[in-house]
């Protein structure tokens, strides 16, 4: 009796997968790759799919020990496809990076045009551009402004490239944006600010003293320190008392 087969058809075999006239049943080599039955199936391979080999499970054509998924071919991704993966990801990331800057860009120019139409902040703009050199006290002073809203305008201001601020110390100076003439405090100024930045009110003679000045000279320097709104002077009867604002 033929196993599988027409004992009574001469056109009819045993099943013979790999067509090399030996029944499977007996064939050592069911699927015709070369490799033992017994050793495929030990290996983990199909031995009945001439693809999958001992050294390739699923068949894919990675050797296992490069294949991500040994058994599941459809699931395999080859190094340099995952390689081509990254540079993709890479190339949508910056191309969104440029269209965010340029967004950004957009709206930052329109957004600053519109700032322009605010009177509040045109004045603000036009004592700076008229006094370059100000103090924010002496700003604060000028406009007649609450410190929240001029903190508010010059912040704006500052923010789209109208104005450039200036920090000597802890103080900071506002000027027009390319403003080509900035003067920061000189020496002697620095000296009367960090003294009567103590909470200290002196006259002028007491000033010159300490700093063994002469008074001509101390006085300049208290005019420019008053001009820039950082000092301010009490008279009291006939005699003037300078301290920080």
């Amino acid at each position: 009796m033929e196993l599988g087969t027409d004992a009574w058809d001469n056109s009819s075999y045993p099943s013979d997968l790999d067509l090399d006239g030996i029944p499977d049943l007996i064939d050592p080599d069911i699927d015709g790759d070369g490799y033992d039955n017994t050793l495929e199936n030990s290996s983990g391979s199909d031995s009945h799919d001439n693809r999958s080999t001992p050294n390739d499970w699923d068949g894919d054509g990675v050797v296992n020990w490069e294949d991500d998924y040994p058994l599941d071919g459809s699931r395999w991704k080859r190094e340099d496809e995952t390689r081509t993966n990254i540079v993709l990801i890479l190339i949508y990331i910056t191309i969104g990076f440029i269209l965010i800057l340029t967004a950004l860009m957009w709206y930052t120019r329109h957004n600053g045009k519109k700032i322009l139409k605010n009177s509040n902040t045109m004045a603000v703009l036009a004592c700076i551009n008229t006094n370059p050199g100000l103090h924010y006290r002496g700003l604060k002073t000028k406009m007649g402004m609450g410190g929240g809203a001029l903190r508010h305008h010059i912040q704006k201001l500052t923010g789209n490239d109208y104005i450039q601020t200036v920090k000597v110390s802890k103080y900071k100076f506002f000027y027009p944006m390319n403003y080509g003439n900035i003067k920061p405090l000189s020496p002697m100024e620095k000296e009367i600010v960090r003294f009567l930045g103590k909470r200290k009110r002196k006259t002028i003679q007491e000033i010159a003293k300490i700093l063994r000045k002469k008074r001509p000279t101390v006085h300049y320097h208290l005019s420019n320190l008053a001009d820039r709104g950082i000092l301010e002077g009490d008279k009291v009867g006939f005699r003037k008392f300078w301290h920080m604002k």
